[in-house]
């Protein structure tokens, strides 16, 4: 009962002070807002238990090159067999491999995600079937009849959920595939499959160098660890190494579970700093609160004196005050939790198809919690001191000096809250801006070609189709001429992968004038090109020759490099007509191009920033061609229709994958970077704002408290400018202090982050002093309506306040 009537008098209380009430609520909200959508991100990707591994048992497995960086290499089907058949850590193996086919034999033909999967694959992953059956050993047998499971999305959306469709044909890439099951609605996967087809792993293979598993999948035994995992199959991998040196030489084994897959141990890492960042604008914050209920208390110790001396105790009154300081933060946290809400549903629909949606952020129970916790822990930091000191004074002697006694104390309590808050703050700004530069940076950055007005997609040749290589040669120098001579069209470029893609390709490289040694060999970004490339994205040659008609598969193999690739390996020497080793092919260097930005985030490349550039004739099991168009008009999707029209005639039954302009393109490969970058802007614009009111109600409080010391200053003839200024210094000597010790830890920090992005703590050095520069300026501003509050007052009053 006593509870009950605490938060009621607590409400009472702070609907009679409602400026004190709407900051302190506001600001709380806005906080646990800020980290509700930053932790729900965290939990959907860090956390959350997947639906299909609920105990967190699945492990997936790759080769690794132990010589080199790439540890996601995929396994051959004699190098599965043996890991399946030896490994004694698994109750369940699988294998799994994606890709892209073309759903035929309708009037929209349409581009589709699938998954090849062994058999065991459902029973490993717990897959539940909403229609027919999943897969059986019997369909992933060597010369098994061709079948497909479908996804419910796929079922629903192409299909109408006719439960009819299952023992039917379906035509994929013309070739017909009996619907055998349909998969639960809820279950979906990395790659937000349409459908799954069989992975046939024949027993009798030998091709040792055709990788078809990427990964393995395998459900590990009760009480089995991932250390127990890599060291069963590191030793078939030692074997294999030693059986089949040619193509196991180095080559061992990379597990992880699958909550490690996404994301990446650099994102985690980065996530981890973007919610340290936003408890940091929490602590701000409570400083700030703290600062005010400090005020508020010399403003209510009349008042707290009178029930003292009618006989409420100290803990009495503490309890009361951190009542209401508690009732403010759940108020607040309430309504942060509502405003997080909000926030996660827009970074959900921000982020769209583009990650798996068992990755969109929730707001779950866990969510929840945190969030109530978060409140929770505001309250009792911003109200427990205050009221501590509030109910610590002789409050009976308080009420005789009229409430004076305690105001320096206060004051020097209140200023090194403010040091507190401009450290932190400082700290925030510092860290998220690096983050937002970088990431700005790479989405922002010139690219080094003219990416302006172009219309993009891609075309998947079905292999059963077009079985020749030359047939799928010539088949894309048809599409390239027959697009050409679209009108508005100003140049056609054909690649393998649109540049800043987040799949652009790679290439092992080798200088056979180098040792033999595995050291030797280098990655390089890798694009196969048709003629013409380089003069529809106006990436200038430097030297040599473009390609030509003539470099085709009857030729001698060449290639172009970029400069970063000709520095590398000839530094300060002509690259024209050097020999460098491609994927183990030699070919001859004919021409050098401008370095241009084809990675997502060049400081994620490494060796990839090098590219190396190879002719589209002389790839003989390229199937899947991506193109460029130029808009002469300005309008890319003005092209779109003729681009339908053209390839209708050369084959109706070829869809188009990714029609629209490059900008969306890149607007999708960005998105997480953008969002992210939103919301670390947010936390660093929150933290000055934080900490400018903070040095405003220190400095407001100060010269409350000190109007008689202004008035009689003023009276003994101090000028207004000379009371100005003395405010003034104050608010800059505290921002001051603020800074120097904020600068060290800045330092500890920007180290943190240069070891997940190379290069990141290079941008400090102008960044850091620009920010130093931002919050002395933010805080004289904040400064500037105390001050000339002080330097306003007349003697005459001031000298009559009691």
């Amino acid at each position: 009962m006593g509870f009950k009537n605490d938060v009621l008098f607590a409400l009472r209380t702070l609907f009679k002070s409602k400026l004190v009430a709407v900051v302190t609520i506001s600001s709380l909200a806005l906080i646990v807002a800020g980290n509700t959508v930053i932790f729900s991100i965290i939990n959907s990707l860090l956390i959350r238990p997947l639906p299909f591994d609920p105990d967190g048992q699945l492990a997936l497995v790759w080769r690794a090159d132990e010589k080199r960086s790439f540890s996601r290499l995929g396994m051959s089907a004699p190098d599965f067999n043996e890991y399946r058949e030896r490994q004694r850590v698994f109750t369940e193996v699988a294998g799994y491999n994606s890709g892209g086919v073309n759903l035929t034999g309708t009037d929209k033909p349409e581009a589709l995600a699938f998954a090849e999967v062994t058999a065991s694959f459902f029973k490993t992953l717990h897959a539940p079937v909403a229609h027919g059956r999943a897969l059986q050993e019997a369909d992933v047998a060597p010369g098994a009849a061709p079948v497909v499971v479908l996804s419910y999305r796929l079922f629903e959306r192409r299909f109408g959920a006719d439960q009819s469709l299952i023992g039917e044909t379906i035509e994929l890439d013309r070739r017909p595939y009996e619907v055998v099951g349909v998969l639960e609605k809820d279950f979906t996967f990395i790659n937000q499959e349409d459908l799954w087809l069989p992975l046939i792993i024949d027993p009798a293979a030998i091709d040792r160098e055709e990788n078809v598993v990427w990964p393995l999948l395998g459900k590990m035994r009760e009480g089995v660890t991932l250390d127990e995992v890599r060291a069963d199959l590191g030793a078939i991998a030692a074997d294999l190494a030693k059986n089949y040196p040619d193509v196991n030489r180095n080559i061992g084994i990379h597990t992880s579970s699958f909550r490690g897959l996404i994301p990446g141990p650099e994102d985690a890492k980065l996530f981890g700093f973007v919610q340290g960042a936003g408890i940091f604008l929490l602590l701000i914050a409570c400083a700030n609160l703290a600062n005010l209920l400090l005020a508020r208390g010399q403003v209510r110790q009349r008042e707290l004196a009178l029930r003292a001396a009618i006989g409420a105790s100290k803990s009495r009154i503490i309890r009361q005050l951190l009542t209401e300081s508690i009732v403010l933060a759940m108020i607040g946290g309430l309504l942060g939790i509502f405003l997080g809400y909000v926030g996660v549903g827009v970074v959900g629909n921000a982020l769209g198809d583009d990650i798996p949606a068992l990755y969109k952020p929730i707001l779950d129970v866990r969510v929840l919690l945190f969030s109530v916790a978060l409140s929770a822990f505001a309250g009792l930091a911003f109200g427990t001191f205050p009221a501590l000191r509030a109910a610590g004074n002789n409050l009976i002697d308080l009420m005789k000096e009229g409430g004076r006694g305690a105001a320096g104390s206060k004051r020097v309590l209140g200023k090194a809250l403010v040091v507190t808050q401009v450290t932190l703050a400082l700290i925030v700004l510092s860290s998220t801006g690096q983050l937002l530069n970088a990431f700005m940076g790479a989405r922002d950055a010139d690219p080094g070609f003219n990416d302006e007005d172009l219309l993009t997609f891609s075309v998947a040749l079905p292999e059963d189709q077009y079985t020749e290589a030359s047939q799928r040669i010539a088949f894309f120098e048809e599409m390239q001429r027959e697009l050409s001579a679209l009108p508005g069209t100003n140049g056609v470029a054909g690649v393998s992968n649109f540049p800043r893609s987040f799949n652009t390709g790679a290439a092992r490289i080798k200088n056979p004038a180098d040792s033999d040694a595995e050291e030797s060999r280098h990655f390089a970004g890798s694009f196969v090109v048709m003629p013409g490339y380089f003069d529809t994205l106006e990436i200038p040659l430097l030297r040599g020759r473009d390609f030509s008609l003539t470099d085709n598969l009857d030729a001698g193999r060449v290639a172009i490099v970029d400069r970063r690739f000709a520095e590398r390996f000839w530094p300060d020497e002509d690259p024209l007509g050097r020999q460098i080793l491609v994927n183990d092919e030699e070919h001859t260097i004919v021409g050098m191009v401008k370095n241009v930005t084809n990675q997502r985030i060049a400081e994620f490349a490494g060796e990839a920033n090098a590219t190396i550039y190879l002719p589209a004739a002389q790839q003989d099991e390229r199937r899947t061609f991506s193109f460029m168009l130029r808009s002469a008009g300005g309008d890319p999707m003005a092209l779109a229709a003729g681009v339908r029209s053209t390839v209708r005639g050369l084959d109706p039954n070829l869809p188009l994958a990714r029609l629209q302009s490059y900008d969306d393109l890149l607007a999708q490969v960005y998105v997480g970077i953008t969002v992210f970058g939103r919301l670390i802007a947010c936390f660093g614009a929150v933290a000055l704002f934080l900490s400018a009111l903070g040095v405003y109600g220190v400095l407001a409080f100060s010269v409350t408290q000190r109007t008689r010391e202004i008035g009689v200053r003023v009276a003994l003839g101090a000028s207004r400018s000379k009371v100005l200024g003395m405010v003034l210094r104050e608010g800059l000597v505290l921002a001051g202090i603020g800074v120097a010790v904020a600068l060290p830890a800045i330092a500890g920090v920007m180290k943190m982050l240069e070891s997940v992005i190379p290069g990141l703590a290079a941008g400090g050095v102008t960044l850091v002093p620009t920010l130093v520069a931002l919050m002395l300026g933010t805080i004289l501003f904040a400064s500037m309506v105390p001050a000339r509050r002080a330097a306003g007052l007349s003697p005459t009053e001031a000298l009559r306040v009691d």
